[in-house]
């Protein structure tokens, strides 16, 4: 948040606003880890006037810190994935189902975009096919009127199916 904001009253307010919603996590949400020792410390935070001069919260705030966090977190995820005794977590069957549906999804929307197409296209040969059916008849001798008539008919049936 610190390195983020362009002023430090700006970085204030951000760390005021951080501190106020991890304090109603910890009041509700967070309740359950008010028995694990490791994170009793945590729920003094909020209440700590300068948590970056406090000796137990100043290591939190600097670089060394996060990076070593993110390699602790990196490392542990690491070792949950490639355990061939746990399985993978549900979440990920989670995300993966829901990537399929949204691969799916967008595959409906490419199918009925094509659909769409291939229709108007066919409206239009049917459109065309008509006008040269026109044609014909008008042009024709009796000789033809047998065949115009059967061509006729397959066209009128085939003007249901839009």
């Amino acid at each position: 948040v610190l390195s983020r904001a362009a002023s430090l009253q700006e970085a204030s307010t951000q760390c005021g606003k951080a501190m106020a919603v991890f304090r109603r996590y910890i009041e509700s949400r967070g309740k359950g880890l008010s028995q694990t020792p490791e994170f009793i410390a945590f729920y003094a935070l909020p209440y700590v006037p300068n948590p970056t001069e406090h000796p137990t919260f100043s290591p939190m705030f600097t670089s060394g810190w996060m990076a070593d966090l993110r390699l602790k977190l990196c490392q542990f995820v690491t070792k949950q994935l490639k355990s061939e005794s746990s399985q993978a977590p549900a979440i990920f069957d989670c995300v993966a189902k829901a990537q399929k549906a949204k691969d799916m999804e967008e595959k409906v929307a490419e199918a009925k975009g094509r659909e769409k197409t291939i229709v108007k296209f066919a409206e239009s040969i049917y459109n065309v096919s008509l006008e040269l059916w026109d044609s014909l008849k008008m042009q024709s001798n009796e000789g033809n009127a047998p065949f115009l008539e059967d061509v006729g008919e397959q066209l009128k049936n085939f003007q249901t199916t839009f």
